[in-house]
């Protein structure tokens, strides 16, 4: 091959490069560094309809120990208390892509999922297309470990979706 052919195949191949390099940046970038907002703030004790369920904020409470299944208190770790959500999940249609995942959300969009342990609470700390049935509303807690510094600056709950990239419904507690 020339050289001439030879260099023009180099520069067309790195200029291929470039191109796929800032195609792949922009589509990142638009996903997930977009100028519209990545929560919907909602007013307080208003429902938000996802995967044809309402899901509506009952409650949110913080204390530092939580009574265990083995009796003895479960602590939040050093400098840190457990924040309880508790939510009412009404299922008004049935949705194959139903999903029940919630978020605490905080100040500058800082989020926390839900935490794993082993408490003795009243309500379940699940919800599936099992445990719902059509227009009947669903108790469920959300208990999450939150550091003491952002523990009164809580936004809400955020109702996670799959579907789409519009802003995620935050519940806020009614009172």
């Amino acid at each position: 091959m020339p050289a001439r052919r030879r260099a023009w195949c180099w520069a067309g191949c790195a200029g291929l490069v470039v191109l796929v390099y800032l195609t792949v940046w922009t589509v990142y970038s638009s996903a997930h560094l977009s100028a519209f907002p990545r929560y919907d703030q909602l007013d307080s004790g208003v429902a938000a309809r996802q995967f044809g369920a309402d899901f509506r904020l009952l409650s949110l409470v913080q204390t530092e120990e939580l009574a265990a299944e083995t009796g003895d208190p479960q602590v939040a770790g050093a400098g840190a208390v457990w924040i309880v959500a508790t939510v009412e999940v009404t299922q008004r249609e049935l949705d194959p892509d139903f999903v029940c995942s919630l978020s605490l959300l905080g100040p500058d969009d800082r989020s926390w999922e839900r935490a794993t342990i082993e408490v003795s609470r009243p309500a379940t700390k699940f919800c599936s297309e099992d445990d719902l049935e059509l227009g009947r509303p669903f108790r469920l807690e959300q208990i999450y470990e939150v550091p003491v510094r952002y523990a009164d600056q809580i936004r809400g709950v955020a109702v996670e979706q799959r579907r789409d990239t519009s802003p995620l419904p935050v519940l806020t507690p009614p009172g």
